[in-house]
């Protein structure tokens, strides 16, 4: 797996944290549409099928710990 951004881990904490795009847009000073986007690409990256999953995956390979 290709390692994530920098930027991608703060909107992956973020989707752990509960947040809505909007929360983490206005918290790291990016557009909501930019937040959707990076959600898609970690999807993509870490071939999950549904956010939840995102979570489930990320905690499982080591992206993120619990």
């Amino acid at each position: 797996m290709k390692p994530i951004t920098p930027r991608q881990r703060e909107v992956l904490a973020g989707i752990c944290n509960g947040e809505t795009a909007q929360v983490t847009a206005k918290r790291l000073g990016i557009a909501t549409c930019t937040v959707e986007v990076h959600r898609s690409r970690l999807r993509h990256r870490l071939r999950a099928k549904t956010t939840p999953h995102l979570v489930k995956l990320a905690i499982e390979q080591g992206v993120l710990t619990t």
